[in-house]
């Protein structure tokens, strides 16, 4: 299938070796990253806080805790604010890199496909659905449409942004299972939990001492 739309282009992305070689590289980066420290961070004051405003988790068991204590941190926006804060992503060196990644992937579907077209007088390097795309992906343009002034490459909801989100997403502890590995093997983490079950059971975020859902 040749590459003429911007999500054609990121699914080529996907399928070469270019995508995993970003996801390690953004791992690693992220794991030295101020943003992953203060995620761990995060997510275990949020488990605490849930530990102590609700008694009756004493009485599960230790799965049913963690379980309890992934879906509360999942109420919050802590991994999207991480990701917004590794640096990685507005880095010059980083994005080049990646026009470059993205530029070598067009350059060989050319190849492929000037060399199943012999002699047909079309100039397929040139094609104008190709060079929208390869446009759209540097200016941050969705369907190949021509922008009036380029825009940044990493802050606009386009094919590259999806190409580094769906490698965050591979990258970046989310979701029940991953954020359970975040946790402490002791859910308590060592805190005493009163014996008697607490009557309030209307506890809302805003009532805590933690930032609201969504905000």
């Amino acid at each position: 299938m040749p590459i003429d739309t911007p999500t054609a282009l990121v699914e080529e992305f996907k399928k070469s070796g270019e995508f995993d070689r970003l996801r390690r590289e953004l791992l690693a980066q992220f794991q030295q990253d101020e943003s992953y420290t203060a995620l761990k961070s995060r997510v275990e004051e949020i488990g605490r806080q849930r530990l102590t405003t609700d008694q009756t988790l004493q009485y599960l068991t230790q799965e049913m805790v963690q379980k309890e204590l992934a879906q509360e941190v999942e109420r919050y926006p802590i991994v999207e604010r991480a990701v917004a804060d590794v640096r990685v992503f507005s880095d010059p060196t980083f994005l080049a890199n990646m026009q470059a990644s993205i530029q070598r992937i067009l350059q060989e579907d050319q190849s492929k496909r000037a060399s199943v077209l012999p002699n047909t007088g079309e100039t397929i390097g040139t094609s104008t659905n190709q060079q929208r795309a390869r446009v759209s992906i540097e200016k941050g343009i969705p369907n190949g449409q021509p922008a009036e002034e380029p825009v940044r490459l990493s802050s606009v909801d386009t094919a590259l942004v999806d190409i580094l989100k769906s490698t965050t997403d591979d990258t970046i502890e989310a979701g029940s299972t991953d954020i359970q590995s975040i946790l402490p093997e002791d859910p308590h983490h060592g805190l005493e939990l009163p014996s008697k079950i607490s009557t309030k059971t209307d506890t809302k975020a805003d009532d805590m001492d933690v930032d609201s859902p969504g905000n």
